[in-house]
């Protein structure tokens, strides 16, 4: 496609190609059954549709694939390659149907329900962009995050194989009284966007890296409610205006020669409960 193009209607195509000007999609069921390459830009018009994409997308460098017009169904089955300008999958849902990489060097944004299908994983492997989920991780399936430097920053997540303890990789939750998976990471944000602390769930909780609490206004987090172990292998920070609450679980400092424990509240300061050093 080049110009400026509109499908409307139920159809299947075979690979699409956007090497220049806009295709916009409308509010039908539309299928792409093979490899979609994107150098100019897809978006929406006329109300939300559902669109599949069977083949692996890439979003070529100045690309924009932006979903956000009209916030249509996404589903995708072989992954996600984004060199783009803009990867928007809008407020719709996001279905992931098959194990497959989130790839590239920029950014990606779901504002929606993402959901990886039963059995399946989706690697997030981005070396320098971050995936957003504005909306909830679904984990029917799996999510991995890969090494190097893959961030992922999300809203909540529900119970299931979620892994993120690769080297170099960050999580950071942001949801309003989010519920924090007891397992490994790399890097930990616990940054909620209101008023309610995170919950963190009970089991063992280790932070490889480093773990940061609040954002500097908001809430923080709990531990009181089902009293995690925590061990922590870098440094702590707990944010301005954050407020921790400790269960009676143990929180272990473990790595040397050194960590640092800065806390940035009001004196003070919040209480881990039993630390271990």
């Amino acid at each position: 496609v080049t110009g400026t193009s509109a499908i409307a209607g139920t159809y299947t195509f075979g690979i699409l190609s956007v090497p220049s000007g806009i295709l916009s999609l409308s509010s039908y069921t539309i299928t792409f059954a093979g490899t979609s390459s994107i150098t100019g830009t897809v978006n929406t018009i006329a109300g939300p549709g559902a669109y599949t994409f069977t083949g692996l997308m890439t979003v070529n460098g100045g690309g924009i694939f932006d979903m956000s017009g009209q916030n249509p169904t996404t589903s995708f089955n072989a992954g996600i390659t984004m060199n783009g300008t803009t990867f928007n999958a809008g407020s719709g849902d996001a279905a992931f149907t098959a194990s497959q990489n989130l790839a590239g060097a920029n950014s990606m944004t779901f504002g929606g329900t993402v959901t990886p299908a039963s059995g399946k994983v989706i690697t997030n492997t981005i070396n320098t962009g971050i995936v957003t989920i504005n909306g909830t991780l679904t984990l029917t399936g799996g999510w991995t995050q890969g090494g190097v430097s893959s961030t992922l920053v999300l809203s909540s997540v529900t119970a299931g194989a979620f892994t993120a303890a690769a080297a170099g990789n960050t999580v950071t939750f942001t949801g309003n009284g989010a519920a924090i998976p007891a397992t490994t990471y790399n890097h930990l944000n616990l940054k909620p966007n209101g008023s309610s602390p995170q919950v963190l769930n009970g089991g063992a909780l280790t932070v490889n890296g480093n773990l940061t609490i609040g954002d500097g206004t908001n809430s923080g987090a709990t531990a009181a409610a089902n009293n995690p172990a925590i061990t922590i292998q870098g440094n702590l920070t707990i944010a301005a205006n954050a407020v921790y609450t400790h269960g009676s679980g143990i929180t272990t400092f473990q790595k040397g020669p050194a960590q640092s424990w800065t806390d940035n509240t009001a004196a003070p300061g919040q209480d881990l409960g039993t630390v271990v050093i």
